[in-house]
């Protein structure tokens, strides 16, 4: 399980993922992208979050591979 936080306009937002390989995170697509707001920036992976810690450390993802997927639907995070 990963902490996902990100920023979607000017609206900040916090979601989950889970590892699906060693450097792919599966979320739901409205995690990274809202309609009328676009897609997220600032996105940041954090996995094992837990009250305020971070063991394991976090990464930066630059863009999300599949941004505009409807709502109910997924997005897949690369983290480097």
């Amino acid at each position: 399980m990963v902490r996902i936080a990100d920023q979607i306009g000017a609206h900040i937002f916090q979601g989950s993922g889970v590892l699906i390989s060693p450097d792919e995170v599966l979320t739901a697509s409205y995690v990274v992208y809202q309609t009328g707001l676009g897609t997220a920036t600032n996105i940041d992976v954090t996995p094992a979050f837990s009250s305020g810690t971070a063991p394991f450390g976090h990464a930066a993802v630059a863009y999300p591979r599949s941004p505009k997927a409807h709502y109910h639907e997924f997005s897949c995070l690369r983290v480097p």
